[in-house]
């Protein structure tokens, strides 16, 4: 989302930042306009699900359509869109993150009403379709948290370390407005072991959150 003059409209800017030469740099426009949509990385190409196309969640839904972009094609990248084969929750702000080749995603607000969410699914690039595998449920429905898969590397300290999903903070509150004008912030934090059933509630934070950056780091 961005303003222009008093008003704020869904963007289609993509922009990436050098924190080594601490600039940012434009890269091609999304094919369409996008708000409040889950984001991740998988392999070389970044995907973007679900949100809106407008300022409006409840007519600018974005239904089961897929953005991929690919950095490394052509001088400023190339984004394609294409149609999901199974269905993709009608929500925005929800939270997500790519591990081992799917995207997960969780929680959000639902379209219709601006419920908080707590259910989580995951969508596959490979075969372009969601898993309806049974992806456990945060501890509370809530939308705007900060989300990160966590899969060590071999060249880690902890390379054994078990894979998981951290979702962190966020909103427990009703809103159907864009941008959002009343949260109810909370400082829960869920974890997910992979190999286990259920997402457990982590360490309270000392500060309750909305849209955090998470990133895990053995420093």
């Amino acid at each position: 989302m961005e303003k222009q003059g008093i008003n704020y409209i869904a963007s289609k800017k993509t922009e990436v930042y050098d924190p080594y030469t601490n600039q940012w740099t434009t890269l091609a426009d999304m094919p369409v306009a996008n708000q409040g949509g889950v984001i991740a990385s998988v392999g070389e190409e970044i995907f973007i699900i679900a949100g809106t196309t407008t300022i409006d969640m409840v007519t600018g839904t974005i239904l089961n359509t897929v953005s991929r972009f690919a950095p490394g094609i052509g001088q400023n990248g190339l984004w394609q869109s294409y149609t999901s084969l199974t269905a993709i929750f009608s929500r925005v702000d929800m939270s997500g993150c790519g591990l081992n080749g799917n995207i997960f995603f969780t929680g959000g607000r639902f379209t219709n009403d601006g419920t908080s969410q707590a259910t989580s699914d995951s969508y596959s690039p490979s075969i372009n379709s969601t898993s309806a595998a049974g992806e456990p449920s945060i501890t509370i429905a809530r939308h705007g948290a900060g989300s990160a898969c966590v899969k060590p590397l071999n060249s880690d300290p902890f390379p054994t370390d078990p894979e998981w999903i951290a979702v962190i903070g966020g909103s427990t509150g009703v809103s159907t407005l864009q941008p959002i004008t009343s949260i109810t912030i909370t400082n829960r934090t869920d974890f997910f072991q992979n190999g286990t059933l259920a997402f457990a509630i982590g360490p309270i934070l000392p500060v309750s959150v909305y849209y955090p950056g998470v990133q895990a780091s053995y420093e």
